[in-house]
């Protein structure tokens, strides 16, 4: 009958303990085969006597090479498991990053096919060709900046003695942005320029924050809130040519509240934001407006939307004109990397960021002095600007340049 293996016993120790048995005569090859292989055992004893001789030797090459016991067994054992077991969840690791690549990049494209469909069904925004009635014989500029919009927060901050210090939400940013235009279009006689660059540095909406307490002011999701900033900036900026009858020039940096993070964490996929998405949006949205319109009118719509980057460059008569969104300690020192990196020189450096105006003149430029300039936001004083003692009225900043250099810069308040 089959020897049996003893508690604890490895299968190698067991089939060594069964060899030595056969080359003793305590057991016969049959006993042999059904001791090795139980119910598996279909051979013959002729076939097993044959895998006996070759298993002997086998067995005598390894006590040749290794201490063979099965305390040292165990531990080899434990040790290939544990080896087997490191390389299993590597390639669980690599294979769940893999999965969740893939997902980023599936919710991405699904994302900008719903946008693109979304487009497509809207109505185009009614653009009317302009008649340029610039009476100036001099060539100008008009850059205006706009900043930190926060679309879609909404609150309202008490003073002392319980007055309103700021309230925002997304009804009044609309309201301020037109405010804002009807502004900038009662100065445009005054001012006379040619055309007109808004430069847009980021922070549109409130986006994925580290700060876990702001996502109970939103008012409407993230998502949402990129395609109704996208929709109404679109509309603002055909009706910014249609008012003012001038070239315009679009474009958008991001900020660091519409990049993708994980709550709590600091910024970790910066080339991921929410910010391409909005800027996708008004370039199709824009571009299928001003088709329409050349279509009816057989005139070109000179708007442009410029491509996206997360800075934006302009030289405006010999002016080297740089803006981002200004989330730095230490903007000198960032002048002077964009100045090394890229191979340029800039003459004024612009960022939001802090909402907060503030200029600091930090040496001579080809056209007075060099500039860092901090614009104040459409959103105005908030609790995290509190926090940091930063603060100031809501507003945009416009400056005009011509062939003189930089001719005046000026706030629009939006408060109100």
């Amino acid at each position: 009958m089959p020897m049996e293996r003893k508690s604890g016993e490895s299968y190698i120790s067991y089939a060594k303990r069964l060899t030595n048995s056969v080359e003793d005569g305590i057991i016969e090859y049959k006993e042999y085969g059904d001791s090795l292989l139980g119910i598996d055992n279909n051979y013959s004893s002729e076939n097993i006597r044959k895998f006996y001789y070759m298993f002997k030797k086998w067995l005598n090459n390894i006590d040749d090479e290794i201490e063979f016991n099965d305390e040292s067994f165990a531990k080899e054992m434990e040790k290939i498991k544990f080896d087997v077991l490191v390389e299993r969840k590597k390639l669980q690791r690599i294979n769940r990053e893999y999965l969740e690549n893939a997902r980023l990049e599936a919710d991405k494209d699904l994302y900008g096919e719903i946008i693109k469909e979304a487009i497509e069904n809207l109505e185009p925004i009614k653009i009317r060709p302009a008649s340029y009635m610039n009476k100036s014989e001099i060539d100008s500029t008009g850059v205006l900046f706009v900043s930190d919009a926060h679309y879609s927060k909404e609150f309202e901050m008490k003073g002392l003695f319980g007055e309103t210090i700021n309230k925002y939400s997304p009804e009044i940013f609309k309201q301020r942005m037109w405010k804002l235009l009807s502004d900038v279009e009662n100065d445009f006689n005054r001012f006379d320029y040619k055309k007109l660059v808004i430069l847009d540095t980021g922070d549109c909406v409130e986006g994925i924050l580290r700060l876990s307490d702001s996502i109970q002011k939103l008012k409407v999701g993230v998502m949402d809130s990129a395609l109704e900033y996208g929709e109404f900036m679109s509309v603002w900026i055909c009706e910014a040519y249609n008012r003012l009858h001038i070239p315009i020039e679009y474009s958008l940096t991001t900020g660091n509240h519409d990049i993708v993070r994980i709550l709590t964490n600091k910024k970790s996929f910066s080339g991921e934001t929410v910010a391409k998405q909005i800027h996708s949006e008004i370039t199709n949205r824009v571009e299928i407006s001003k088709l329409k319109a050349k279509l009816e009118s057989g005139k070109d719509i000179q708007i442009e939307v410029k491509p996206y980057q997360d800075i934006s460059y302009n030289n405006l008569y010999g002016i080297n004109l740089m803006s981002y969104h200004g989330d730095c300690k230490n903007m000198k020192e960032d002048i002077e990397f964009f100045e090394n990196y890229y191979g340029i020189s800039v003459d004024i450096l612009v960022g939001g960021h802090l909402h907060r105006s503030s200029s600091e003149s930090i040496g001579f430029g080809s056209m007075g002095d060099r500039e860092i300039i901090r614009v104040p936001s459409i959103m105005g004083v908030e609790d995290y600007s509190k926090s940091i003692r930063k603060s100031s009225c809501a507003g945009a900043k416009f400056m005009l340049f011509n062939e003189n250099g930089k001719d005046l810069e000026k706030v629009y308040i939006l408060n109100g």
